[in-house]
This record gives C-alpha cells, sequence and structure tokens, in this order.
C-alpha cells in the first residue's frame, strides 16, 4: 500500500561518488586497455548494461580515475544526463559519471528503475547553458519514497523481466544480421566463392570449398571461376559494377527551417514521421519510431521528400554509416539519404551492401562524413551479382529479415507496456505488495 512508502534522501540510500579522469587524459587513451567508458557508450542503445566501449586507457591510468566493476550501477551526470547503466564489464569511469554503491535498505535494481522514474526530476534542478548539469548534491539532496524491501523486489522483477526481453529481442537481431551479413560479405564482397573456384585443382577440391563456404556444391558450380574488369572495379565473370544512381532511385532529406515556425511535432497525427541520425541510431535494421514528425504543411512549403516504407536509408554527414528501412511513409534531413531499389535488386541486398560498405573508398581525409556529398553517394560503386544469385541471396535474406522485422514490433509493444508500467509501478498507483512472484535466478 502506498502509505506504507516511506521518505528517504537517496544519499541515506546508498553512497555517491563521482568519476574522474587521468590527466592529461590524451596522453591515457590506448588501441586496447581498460575500458573508458563515455557517455555515448550509454546511449548507442536502450540496454541496462555497458558491456563493451569504443575507447580505452593505459592500464597505468587506473589508479588516477574511478574503476568500476561488473554490476556497479553509474548515472550519467553530463552531456545527456540522468541515464542510469549496470556495468557488464570491468573499466573506468570520468567525472561525466556518478557512481552508486553500499546500497541500504534498498534494491539495487529497484534503484536502476527508480533513477529512471525521477529523471525528469532530476533534471529539473540541474544547470547548464547547452546541457543540464546533474551535480553530485543534487542527486545526494533529492527526496523519494520506497516501499519495502520485498515489494521493490517485486517491482525490479516485473520491469526486469520486459528489459530482458527486450535485450535478448535485441541480441537475436543483431545475430541475425550478422547471419545476413557474413553471406553477403562471402558472395558479393570478398567474393570467397570465385576465389576458390579459381584456385581448385580438383573435383575434390570442390566438395571441400563448399563444406569450406556452407553451401552446397550445386550453388558452388553456379559462380564463375575468373574475373572481369570495368572502368570502376574488378567483379565475377558476368557480373557488373555500376554506379549507385543507376542502381537504386536516390534522394537527399531535406530540413525546413526551425526558427520560422513550429513545423515539428512529438505527434504522429496526420503528420509524416521525421528520421534523425539519432533515430536510425537507435532502431536497428528496421525504423518504426522517431522523436519527432513533420507537418504536412512543412512538407508542401518546402517540397520535402515523402519516402515510402520499405527504403532503405543511409546517414551520410557527420554520422557515417548509419543504415535502416522504413516502415512506414517518411521524411529525414539533408544528413540522410534515400535508396529505392531499381530492377531485380532487393530492398535486403542493397542494406546489406551500405551495411557492408567501406566508406573510406568514397574519399581519403580524415574527417571524411563531412566530405561525403550526395554527387559522391550517387556514384558510389555497387556489385551487381548475376541474377540468380540475387535470388539465392533474397531466398536466405527474406526469412532472416522477417525474423528480425517481427522481433523489432515484439519490442517495440514490450518497451511501450513497460513505460506504461514504470510510472505506474515507482509511484505505488499499481499495488503489487500482495502479488506472488516466481523469481527465477539467471
Amino acid at each position: 500500500m502506498k502509505s506504507e512508502w516511506k521518505e528517504y534522501l537517496f544519499s541515506e540510500l546508498c553512497d555517491i561518488t563521482r568519476g574522474s579522469s587521468p590527466r592529461p587524459i590524451n596522453e591515457y587513451f590506448s588501441d586496447k586497455g581498460i575500458p573508458w567508458v563515455k557517455i555515448s557508450d550509454a546511449t548507442v542503445s536502450s540496454s541496462r548494461y555497458i558491456n563493451k566501449t569504443k575507447q580505452f586507457i593505459k592500464l597505468e591510468g587506473e589508479s588516477l580515475s574511478t574503476p568500476v566493476y561488473p554490476g556497479d550501477l553509474i548515472l550519467s551526470n553530463s552531456a545527456t544526463p540522468g541515464i542510469p547503466r549496470f556495468m557488464g564489464i570491468n573499466g573506468c569511469i570520468h567525472d561525466g559519471w556518478m557512481l552508486l554503491r553500499n546500497f541500504k535498505s534498498i534494491d539495487k535494481n529497484f534503484v536502476f528503475y527508480l533513477l529512471e522514474n525521477e529523471r525528469k526530476f532530476l533534471l529539473a534542478q540541474g544547470n547548464g547553458a547547452v546541457f543540464k548539469n546533474l551535480k553530485t548534491d543534487i542527486l545526494k539532496n533529492h527526496n523519494v519514497k520506497i516501499p519495502s524491501l520485498s515489494t521493490q523486489k517485486k517491482i525490479a522483477h516485473i520491469l526486469s523481466t520486459l528489459d530482458s526481453k527486450i535485450e535478448l529481442n535485441f541480441k537475436m537481431n543483431q545475430t541475425l544480421e550478422e547471419i545476413a551479413k557474413s553471406l553477403f560479405k562471402s558472395w558479393f564482397l570478398d567474393f570467397d566463392p570465385v576465389h576458390a573456384k579459381a584456385n581448385a585443382s580438383s573435383d575434390a577440391d570442390y566438395d571441400r570449398i563448399a563444406k569450406d563456404l556452407g553451401i552446397t556444391r550445386e550453388i558452388l558450380d553456379l559462380f564463375p571461376d575468373e574475373f572481369e574488369e570495368n572502368e570502376l572495379g574488378i567483379a565475377p565473370k558476368g557480373w557488373s559494377i555500376k554506379i549507385m544512381n543507376d542502381s537504386a532511385f536516390v534522394t537527399i532529406g531535406k530540413t525546413p527551417p526551425r526558427k520560422e515556425k513550429n513545423w515539428f511535432s512529438e505527434s504522429y497525427l496526420n503528420n509524416v514521421k521525421w528520421v534523425s541520425i539519432k533515430d536510425m541510431g537507435k532502431s536497428g535494421a528496421y525504423i518504426f519510431d522517431t522523436s519527432e514528425s513533420l507537418t504536412k504543411d512543412a512538407i508542401e512549403k518546402f517540397n520535402i521528400k515523402v519516402i515510402p516504407a520499405n527504403t532503405v536509408i543511409l546517414s551520410f554527414k557527420l554520422t557515417l554509416g548509419r543504415v535502416s528501412i522504413t516502415t512506414d511513409n517518411m521524411c529525414t534531413n539533408e544528413a540522410i539519404a534515400h535508396f529505392v531499389v531499381k530492377g531485380d535488386l532487393s530492398t535486403e541486398y542493397l542494406y546489406s551492401y551500405l551495411k557492408s560498405f567501406n566508406f573510406k573508398l568514397l574519399g581519403s581525409t580524415s574527417s571524411i562524413a563531412t566530405a561525403i556529398n550526395s554527387k559522391i553517394i550517387k556514384n558510389m560503386p555497387v556489385v551487381i551479382p548475376a541474377l540468380i544469385f540475387v535470388k539465392l541471396f533474397n531466398g536466405y535474406a527474406t526469412d532472416i529479415f522477417n525474423k528480425i522485422k517481427l522481433n523489432s514490433i515484439e519490442t517495440l509493444t514490450l518497451q511501450k507496456t513497460r513505460d506504461t508500467l514504470l510510472p505506474k509501478l515507482l509511484s505505488g498507483e499499481l499495488d503489487v505488495s500482495g502479488m506472488e512472484i516466481d523469481y527465477v535466478t539467471h
């Protein structure tokens, strides 16, 4: 019952310390060593856990920083503040993070969801001209009401069960994408069957090659055993390399002036979904939801392209190489290119091609994401295999991508259920104190 919930300062529930950095930090960065946890490692996905980082620091930097270990709960306090995450690995955190330990009369998993629910209230107390800064003292002095420990565990169990299924779906989709990507890369980028056949010296070699490549002898026999060259590069004999503009209808997004009028909305009603690069980073293969929508008045006034479902989109400025497939009519900004396949190519083929493409081939500058323009995108080389191979790949890929899509739809439903339950459970609106739960140890 809500009346049994007690009020505490956050500092009464756990120890709260701030991360730290070795100085000057640039001298401690390394290609390997101790994982260095940045805020972007938390925002790259909605997972509760940080299991990898993009950067590392030298071993000697650990004593000058704040070490964290699997199971530790951390909270961002700058850039994108108020994001709780569990550590899934050893690492070090800088002063953009707080570390929460030594929990008293409170379940650590419950704290995670409590922080998510309190985020908007915490940020309302923050400061900062550009970003909100969540000072350690703000969290320490923040008042919260919590139920008994047994009720905390029930609430955390309900929400973590949903999160576990969401994370499992995410991992399943990653595995499915890797299967499709591996096959695509082997056939259409590395040309493994063609190279292998070119070097085969006996009939027994063919059987061994087919087994090594994970294909049947009949499929291997379909591949050519030599290459030929055109003005865009080298491809297996009978295949071709074309520019993107000949392989797909290519368009570029456009942004209406934000200051002129409120062209954007958080509602989808009578509007068109507006895709940002950030939306693409969270979406996986298929993009369903966006953080904003664009009014139809803006689309008409500024002649903004509305792209249909099943369009492949690519971020090519600022953040290069994010690829998604639309599931509805959508619009994008000018940093995103759109591709609707022509002829016999499939959406799955083009998606896989762009996901595997080496964008360094398009330029030599260190800041290639700022150097690529729409002309370069339209003239990208695309390997066009013989039709039989497009059909063979589609036979594998269609089933894989359908599974990815179904998992994504289920995940959306789970996320909406979780987001609906979270504030109701954390406020006591939904009383679970009398609920019997069979706890399963994972």
